[in-house]
Order: C-alpha cells, then sequence, then structure tokens
C-alpha cells in the first residue's frame, strides 16, 4: 500500500476514532488482512474444485455399479439357462458328443440306514 492511501485513512479517522483504532491500519496489517482474504479465497476455491472432482467420481462409480448390476444379472440368467436339464442334456450330446444310458447301464443306489 502506499503511504499517501494510509495518510488518507488515518487523517479521515483521525478526529473521531481512538488512536489505537488508527494503529491498525498500518501496511502491515493492511498486508496481513490481504493476505487472509486471499489464503481464504484459496482454500475455498480448492475445496470446491475438490468437491466438484469427488462428485464427477462417485457419479462415474455409480455408472460403473450399474453396469456390473446388469452384467451380474445376464450371467445369473445364463447360468440358470445353462443348469437347466433340458440344456445340459442338449449340450452333453452336442458339444461332447454323449449318448443318453441305455437301461442296463443305470444304476440306482438307495440311502441304507441300519
Amino acid at each position: 500500500m502506499s503511504k499517501n492511501f494510509i495518510r488518507i485513512i488515518n487523517s479521515h479517522f483521525s478526529w473521531d476514532v481512538p488512536p489505537f483504532i488508527r494503529g491498525m491500519f498500518s501496511p502491515f496489517m493492511l498486508s496481513a488482512v490481504i493476505l487472509i482474504i486471499f489464503l481464504w479465497a484459496l482454500t475455498k476455491t480448492w475445496l470446491n474444485v475438490d468437491f466438484l472432482r469427488l462428485q464427477h467420481e462417485i457419479a462415474r462409480e455409480h455408472k460403473t455399479q450399474q453396469m456390473l448390476f446388469e452384467l451380474n444379472r445376464k450371467f445369473k440368467l445364463e447360468m440358470a439357462n445353462l443348469k437347466a436339464p433340458k440344456n445340459l442334456g442338449k449340450i452333453g450330446v452336442l458339444k461332447y458328443e454323449l449318448q443318453f444310458p441305455e437301461q442296463d447301464q443305470i444304476m440306482v443306489f438307495r440311502d441304507v440306514k441300519e
């Protein structure tokens, strides 16, 4: 701050302001106030930018979560389809060239309790 500015401020308040308040307009005090205001503005801006970054990250992760839920649903449907007895027989015959067993090849075991 220029000395003229400080002189103007001091002369303006010289007649109705106590001397301890007039001393508050020293160059050091004005620099400290300006520095505090600058640091406050810088911190507020940084926090806003960080908040926006976190919002975008949360939105991106939410989209990923929705995509994974949909993929999980499709996999469960495919797994249920593959486990169905009708489809197991078809896959065994077509893919692995298996044959259905003859009547004499079937063995039934019963659980015997004594």
